[in-house]
């Protein structure tokens, strides 16, 4: 692990990615290898990446109490310091019947999709701030924010205090040349858009899908191309901001 650590170590610049395992995250770690920069995976599962000197991964749940620990010591035993920019993209979606919703319904929203992405910036934090230049921390928000769907509550919520969290942390942190931003895909060809789609005919399912102004959903490649260029070249005119990637929907 230690000469795997130092080979990590030796890349220009070095990137944590949350929520690796598959959709997006996984390929925006992808991306980022192609383009010859280091990533730090964090998810549950191992995700399926071709191996790499410039890649490890983290095993751990970031619903856990203390995944923060676990990840911030994981990062300090490797000796890293070369960490320039994080995506936080852990989540999941549930739907659910409001005849049948409780708290529960919600506490589980909030914890895969909002206080795991506290645990995840408590732990790689301290490597942002202590990286000269400028810096890039992205979270995934979801377009739902804007257009909640039937069942879906508890998924909006959850994502819209994450929205409002990103937001804070973006007015905080940008004295210190970290800039934070925020991505809101609508559909995409993910296993979590396929998911929520389950039960539906095939009728259905192109039904839904032709609703979006670009004719159809979006392609994850093309989805995490835009997110490391976000990670890998911040602008501070970009502190804050919000992009909406959903194939034309907020124009409706």
């Amino acid at each position: 692990m230690g000469d795997f650590m130092k080979k990590l170590g030796g890349a220009e610049k070095t990137f944590v990615v949350s929520g690796a395992s598959s959709g997006i995250g996984r390929w925006v770690a992808k991306t980022l290898l192609d383009r010859g920069f280091g990533v730090l995976a964090v998810s549950r599962r191992l995700p399926e990446i071709d191996d790499s000197d410039f890649f490890k991964w983290v095993g751990v749940d970031l619903e856990r109490s203390d995944s923060s620990e676990v990840l911030l010591n994981s990062i300090a035993e490797a000796g890293l310091k070369n960490i320039v920019g994080a995506f936080s993209n852990a989540g999941s979606y549930l739907s659910y019947c409001h005849e049948s919703s409780s708290v529960c319904t919600f506490e589980k929203q909030f914890s895969a999709n909002f206080y795991s992405h506290l645990n995840f910036v408590s732990a790689i934090l301290p490597s942002l701030q202590d990286a000269a230049g400028l810096k890039s921390l992205v979270f995934t928000t979801t377009d739902q924010i804007h257009r909640v769907k039937d069942g879906g509550a508890a998924y909006a919520a959850a994502k819209s205090a994450l929205h409002a969290y990103s937001r804070s942390l973006a007015v905080h942190l940008a004295p210190r040349k970290i800039v934070v931003t925020s991505v809101a895909p609508g559909g995409t060809d993910t296993p979590l858009y396929w998911a929520t789609k389950a039960g539906m005919s095939a009728q259905q399912v192109q039904g839904s899908q032709t609703k979006y102004p670009s004719g159809s959903i979006a392609d994850p490649e093309e989805v995490a191309s835009f997110v490391v260029d976000l990670l890998t070249k911040p602008k501070m005119s970009c502190v804050g901001a919000e992009f909406r990637i959903d194939g034309g929907l907020c124009c409706l």
